[in-house]
């Protein structure tokens, strides 16, 4: 099944990453590529700004190790 998906922000991610979980092959649409990379910029911002800066170097660092945990989980499921 291939499904395209209208809209995007969070929730049309969290959809996606459910469909492909269940076996549907996702794209992104032209479109849906412009969107994206005419909003990253002001995305980045607004996640250096509101989360990043207020962050210490110490808690910057515990918040990469905890992320690398979470991906060596992530990648171990997929390779099931």
């Amino acid at each position: 099944m291939r499904v395209a998906i209208v809209g995007g922000g969070v929730m049309g991610c969290a959809t996606a990453l459910a469909l492909t979980g269940r076996g549907a092959e996702v794209v992104l649409t032209a479109l849906g590529r412009r969107t994206v990379k005419s909003a990253a910029p002001m995305q980045l911002a607004e996640i250096r700004a509101n989360f990043i800066d207020l962050l210490s170097p110490a808690q910057l660092q515990t918040l990469a190790e905890i992320a690398d945990i979470v991906l060596e989980h992530l990648e171990a499921d997929c390779s099931e």
